[in-house]
């Protein structure tokens, strides 16, 4: 009963905010104020997390949005910016803590009393982001040690070491940061404007070639995602201070098409990690969409600081990670009328076969110590083509 709610109130909030659907997957009329005024409704009436859907729940939602007229491209948009079904699909949840430096209370996002700087605490790292107007300057850190609240931080644009603390002020804490003096925060959900940078710096180009890239995807409940972590704070974990760049394609075999086309509607999002007393997830909104790019077998993504301030720490001594996977759990033999098999990928379906992932290098990260790095072919797990890497590019304008 509860997710009927949550259906309902959703296509509610549209409607009150007039977000219908455009009906053409060639233009979305979602505006990014449109999403605000969703979410606005939705936490007014106690909606706020939507990532611990199931599979189904998230078919059942797409499907009831598509029935009001939503396009593809909206629901993608709307399921970015309300954090749909992503607990399982873009965090780490299973990954035990290293080290528990900071207490879980803390996690989260915090704003200051003037409403002008937050704070993203984790495990053992935490950023500080400073509103300069609608825009953020990021200021991550890496926990050292906490001793009763008194912290030592090292920070990872220059590796030097300070003091800080923190104290649990009833459900506010007081957080002395270098620079900052002691300032009262309070707990909130989400910090706005989705922590974006303030100019178009730092661009990074990421070309990840693959042995094949699919033309469409049935509509058999696929879910088709390329992400490509950046460990920012290079401390070898998934967590605050980190951020992804995600490329994911959803069908639904409740749609009234037999395949979705995958080089239209091409988008990506910047996903930044954040951790809570009893899991790790990225969150991204509409202002952190980039540009996502198919030729041939080539996938691009392309961002910058513009659209996640953190992406001003990447450098030369980033690592990072690329990972592609498959959910196609309706393996079918035979390709649908007007299609080939070179469209549905160089393979039979193996009945067995419901994941298929690759992943580059197949283990911990790499670093930018090399202009091409080459992957084997043949190596992933499954049999489709369309999640073997063969190379990744990383390049900075």
């Amino acid at each position: 009963m509860k997710f009927w709610k949550c259906t309902l109130s959703t296509l509610l909030a549209c409607s009150i905010v007039s977000c219908g659907g455009s009906g053409s997957s060639d233009e979305s009329k979602l505006s990014n104020s449109d999403i605000q005024q969703v979410k606005a409704e939705l936490a007014s009436l106690g909606y706020t997390d939507f990532s611990n859907l199931t599979q189904q729940q998230v078919e059942q939602l797409q499907t009831a949005l598509q029935n009001q007229g939503f396009n593809s491209s909206e629901i993608d948009k709307l399921f970015v910016a309300l954090n749909v079904g992503t607990q399982a699909d873009e965090q780490e949840s299973d990954k035990a803590y290293v080290t528990d430096v900071i207490e879980p209370n803390l996690f989260g996002y915090w704003q200051n009393e003037t409403r002008d700087r937050y704070l993203v605490v984790g495990n053992s790292s935490l950023v500080e982001y400073v509103d300069i107007g609608g825009c953020y300057q990021a200021k991550p850190y890496n926990v050292l040690a906490n001793q009763s609240g008194q912290l030592s931080l090292e920070s990872v644009v220059d590796d030097t070491v300070s003091s800080a603390a923190f104290a649990l002020d009833g459900a506010s804490i007081l957080a002395e940061l270098p620079g900052a003096g002691t300032q009262t925060y309070s707990s909130v959900s989400a910090i706005p404007h989705g922590m974006i940078g303030c100019s178009n710096t730092n661009s990074v180009l990421v070309d990840i070639d693959f042995r094949a890239l699919p033309q469409s995807i049935r509509n058999s409940d696929t879910t088709y995602r390329i992400v490509v972590f950046f460990d920012v704070n290079r401390n070898d974990k998934f967590d605050v201070g980190d951020f992804n760049l995600i490329f994911v394609k959803r069908s639904s075999s409740r749609s009234t098409s037999t395949y979705l086309q995958v080089p239209s509607d091409l988008s990506a999002t910047v996903s930044i990690v954040n951790e809570f007393s009893d899991r790790l997830s990225s969150r991204s909104t509409p202002n952190n969409a980039i540009p996502a790019l198919i030729s041939g077998n080539r996938l691009s993504l392309q961002a910058n600081t513009k659209q996640a301030a953190l992406l001003q720490y990447l450098s030369t001594t980033t690592p990072f990670k690329v990972t592609a996977s498959l959910d196609y759990p309706s393996p079918e033999r035979t390709p649908y009328p007007n299609m080939t098999m070179q469209d549905e990928g160089p393979w039979l379906w193996a009945e067995s076969s419901i994941k298929h992932t690759d992943s580059y290098p197949s283990e911990g990260y790499a670093d930018f110590t090399a202009s091409v790095y080459q992957d084997d072919l043949n190596d992933q797990t499954g049999e489709s083509g369309w999640v073997d890497i063969e190379s990744v590019t990383i390049s900075f304008n």
